[in-house]
């Protein structure tokens, strides 16, 4: 579990501890910098990451806020129809793609259902 952050102030330097439950031990250590309300330029260091993990740190890393819970369910249900209508490959690409067009996962996963015919 991450500790709470620092109050966000601009240029506000932090620093998160991850705990590993199962040693108790901290796994991960997470450096960064807060620009007003988000953290950038975060680096994560040793210990196992999990997918939540990666994609909150990419985010930051691309000076995004995190995916809300709706999104992350429309992009893998996206990715799951790319792939099940043709090939694997198209997962990522699809999601990709609706992304670079503008196209919100909810109306990206419809179009796909729709062309699928699912």
């Amino acid at each position: 579990m991450l500790s709470a952050r620092p109050a966000a102030r601009p240029e506000t330097p932090f620093e998160l501890m991850r705990g590993d439950a199962h040693t108790g031990r901290d796994s991960q250590r997470i450096v960064g910098i807060f620009h007003g309300e988000k953290p950038t330029r975060v680096t994560l260091y040793a210990g196992p990451m999990t997918g939540n993990d990666w994609i909150i740190a990419f985010a930051a890393e691309l000076g995004l806020e995190p995916l809300n819970e709706t999104d992350v369910e429309a992009l893998l249900d996206l990715a799951g129809v790319a792939a099940h209508a043709s090939e694997r490959l198209a997962a990522p690409l699809t999601c990709y793609l609706a992304a670079k067009a503008g196209v919100s996962p909810i109306d990206a996963l419809a179009r796909a259902r729709a062309m699928a015919g699912a």
